[in-house]
């Protein structure tokens, strides 16, 4: 019988044991795998708020070479274009070489810029680049774009995120550059359209974008004033003013900068 009765007692601890822990069981929180990067991009693209572009749309003057004034240093150099306008080469006359050269490959859907391979979706923009930057980096990159401007992009270690105004100026330019340098930037706009393709990334002389078409619309007007925080503690302000020749075309550019060293670009057409 004192058997029985101690069998009875196991049996219903067992079963209220088992009863807590379906029970516990039960009120666990699924866990939600975290976003990657290239995920974190995406979505960010995708909650954007809407650009809607220039009305009417910016047209490119096409200048063909460009004097820079740096103190007593001058440098010039010329720009190549393709049979669609596309921007593909800047090279410095001083030396001959090519600072940043693109080539097509259009059945592939590929484009080619330094040591880096861009991967094109139907509408001509970079989906993916893979490769190497001029610094030595590893490149490893995926764009996301709203309405043509790219707002955003991973690779493995950096998110970088681009905020726009609703008539594509980019206003504020936080994580890594296309040339794989982390930067933080911030920027204002004159009324002028940008006819130049102009895009500030960096502080250094001489400031082009040193990038394809096919990463985006450039912002729509001409810069008022940029500010630059590196990683390396280099803190630039600059501040632009501009002259124009009797087409509207933008003949003069000068950069007032923070450090005393202030710049200026002669475009010839």
């Amino acid at each position: 019988m004192k058997t029985n009765v101690l069998l009875a007692v196991a049996a219903l601890t067992l079963a209220l044991s088992a009863c807590e822990k379906i029970g516990s069981e039960e009120t666990l929180t699924p866990t939600v795998p975290e976003l990657t990067l290239a995920e974190q991009a995406k979505k960010y693209a995708d909650e954007h708020t809407t650009i809607q572009g220039p009305v009417p749309l910016v047209v490119n003057a096409l200048p063909k070479s460009v004097k820079v004034t740096l103190g007593p240093f001058i440098s010039s150099y010329s720009f190549g274009y393709d049979s669609q306008n596309q921007w593909i080469s800047i090279v410095d006359d001083q030396i001959g070489s090519s600072g940043f050269s693109i080539t097509y490959d259009p059945v592939a859907r590929k484009a080619t810029g330094g040591n880096i391979s861009f991967q094109l979706n139907q509408e001509g923009l970079a989906e993916s680049g893979v490769g190497f930057f001029v610094n030595g980096k590893v490149a490893n990159n995926q764009y996301f774009y709203k309405n043509g401007y790219l707002v955003s992009m991973a690779d493995s270690k950096n998110l970088t995120k681009m905020k726009y105004s609703s008539n594509g100026d980019l206003l504020e330019w936080s994580g890594v550059t296309h040339r794989g340098d982390k930067t933080q930037n911030v920027y204002e706009y004159t009324e002028y359209p940008n006819t130049i393709r102009q895009e500030i990334l960096g502080w250094a002389t001489p400031q082009f974008s040193f990038r394809g078409d096919f990463l985006g619309k450039y912002s729509s007007r001409l810069l008022k004033k940029a500010v630059i925080n590196e990683n390396n503690g280099m803190n630039i302000s600059m501040e632009f003013t501009y002259s124009f020749d009797s087409n509207g075309r933008v003949s003069r550019m000068q950069i007032k900068r923070n450090d005393d060293q202030d710049v200026q670009y002669e475009y010839s057409y």
